[in-house]
Order: C-alpha cells, then sequence, then structure tokens
C-alpha cells in the first residue's frame, strides 16, 4: 500500500480552466494536504467530500480562489484512528472542469487496531455538523428582497397608483432573482 501526505492538482496547464490531477486513487494514513497549483489565469476552485468521506475526514474550506502563478495548499484533517473512505470531488470553471478520486484512509499499520467507520453515521462515529448558520440567511436572503417588494407594491398601489406598484414589484423580482444567481454562484 501507498501511502501519501499531498494530493497535487494542476490548475489552467493545458489551457484556461483546465484541471488535472497527478492520481485518481488516493491512499493516506492520516491529515493530508490538496496542493492547488495554478498554471495560468486566476481560478476559483471547489472541493467537496462525499457523505463517506465526511465520515472520517473534515475539509479546511471548500472554496479557494487561486491567483496566477500561486500555489494553495488545503488542509483535509482525518479523525485519529479510524478508516474508511469516499469520494473527494474537485471542481473549477464553475463546474465546468472536474475531477473525482478516490479517497482511502487507512490507519492501520499492522499492529495497531482501528476503528472503520461506516457508511451511515453510528452512534459512536459522529459526522461534522450541518453548517446552518451561515446557509440560512443565504437562502433568506432572495425570499425577503421579494417580500419587501410586494409589500412596498401594495403600499404604492392604495396610496399612489397602480403603475408605480407594478414597477416597484417588477424591479424586487429582477433583485431577489439577481440575488438568487449570486449566492448559487457562490456555493
Amino acid at each position: 500500500m501507498r501511502v501519501r501526505r499531498s494530493l497535487y492538482v494542476h490548475l489552467n496547464r493545458d489551457g484556461m480552466k483546465t484541471l488535472e490531477t497527478d492520481t485518481t486513487e488516493f491512499t493516506t494514513d492520516g491529515s493530508f494536504s490538496i496542493i492547488l497549483e495554478n498554471h495560468g489565469q486566476p481560478a476559483h476552485v471547489h472541493l467537496h467530500i462525499d457523505d463517506n468521506l465526511a465520515n472520517v475526514a473534515t475539509l479546511e474550506e471548500p472554496n479557494w480562489y487561486v491567483s496566477a502563478g500561486d500555489i494553495e495548499q488545503v488542509e483535509v484533517t482525518v479523525a485519529d484512528g479510524v478508516l474508511g473512505g469516499g469520494v473527494l470531488e474537485i471542481s473549477t470553471g464553475y463546474g465546468a472542469e472536474s475531477e473525482q478520486i478516490e479517497v482511502d484512509v487507512d490507519t492501520t499499520d499492522g499492529g495497531d487496531e482501528a476503528t472503520t467507520a461506516e457508511s451511515e453515521p453510528s452512534s459512536t462515529t459522529t459526522a461534522p455538523e450541518p453548517e446552518t448558520d451561515r446557509e440560512l440567511p443565504r437562502m433568506v436572503l432572495p425570499g425577503l428582497f421579494a417580500a419587501a417588494g410586494v409589500l412596498g407594491a401594495v403600499v404604492l398601489m392604495v396610496l399612489v397608483s397602480p403603475t408605480a406598484a407594478v414597477m416597484l414589484g417588477a424591479l424586487a423580482l429582477l433583485v431577489a432573482i439577481a440575488a438568487a444567481g449570486y449566492l448559487m454562484v457562490q456555493t
């Protein structure tokens, strides 16, 4: 078994928005780094670990901006003494280019016993908590724009004129759609 500590990802090496990794299968015996090396124009990179891998590993940050010619090192923390694995997906160009890497965490060195993480969380394995604190405001913002626009349109209709109300409602709808689109691109 070949155990590694770093996974190399090359950005823009074969042209704009290209992505290539040095392997499609990665075996490690603990925490490891993802090295994002940009050979061309600035790039946005999204990293995603599937549910199985999330049972044994935690990703430092999923979204990265890598300037032209720069190298970023992303830390992936693996729980001590846990076996398991899953899929790491790396994408750039807003998903236009992506690679999937099978990650296998094997902490056994012959004599030590290790715990196996199952695909479904059990009572002894705790899955990372969802980031609801950050996600809820992102989902609510477009709805708030739309609600404010409708409320303003109703007030204008009663106090001023129906034409002004329709214009304000249309503006609120456009702002809500723009906000929703922006938030989708950011995730």
